[in-house]
């Protein structure tokens, strides 16, 4: 072989071999970009019911624990549609009735609904759902709807700071009902 062969050969294995490298790193990037912003989420809020001339009077912090799972993934672009399901368990901080402590009730509930990504980590979505209340003498599924939106901020691949807020009422008679208001921020982890 003369010497531009022998020069040219490993130049060509060089090439075809950064082909395979290439395709296998933008394989393994398009997969993470595919990879859907399902997440695990543990975050403190506090809530409310407005307006207060509805007799309820309902001031609580409360802890979430909960699961979404999303049609959007970290590469959906700005004002896409998706729909999102949720589950997860609402532990309430309320005072006791003759104010001499505190008791937690728990609050399973479960939602669906469309999601509207507005910018790359904005988020505003439409929910129905169903809620398991606890307190006091009730006790039985209590159905909703509502509106929330959220920011989430990555930290890392895996983990974001979340911020939501948003409200919820029952319904058939939503004009009659109040709206428990709610703001939170937690961690959520893919």
């Amino acid at each position: 072989m003369n010497y531009p062969g022998k020069l040219f050969f490993p130049v060509i294995l060089l090439i075809l071999s950064s082909f395979k490298i290439l395709a296998q790193t933008d394989l393994y990037s398009a997969g993470k970009e595919r990879e859907r912003l399902s997440r695990y989420r543990l975050a403190i809020g506090y809530c409310r019911i407005v307006p207060e001339e509805s007799g309820f009077d309902f001031k609580h912090y409360f802890l979430n624990l909960s699961y979404r799972t999303s049609g959007f993934s970290a590469s959906s672009h700005s004002i896409s549609v998706s729909g999102f399901l949720e589950g997860g368990v609402n532990a309430l901080i309320m005072s006791e009735i003759d104010h001499n402590g505190f008791g937690t009730y728990f609050t399973p509930y479960g939602k669906l609904g469309p999601e509207i990504n507005l910018t790359g980590n904005t988020f505003l979505s439409g929910s129905i759902g169903l809620v398991l209340i606890t307190y006091g003498y009730y006790f039985g599924p209590v159905p909703f709807v509502g509106i929330n939106a959220f920011y989430l901020l990555k930290l890392n691949n895996d983990l974001f700071l979340e911020i939501e807020t948003g409200f919820h009422t029952t319904f058939p008679n939503v004009d009659k009902l109040p709206y428990l208001m709610y703001l939170n921020l937690g961690l959520s982890l893919k």
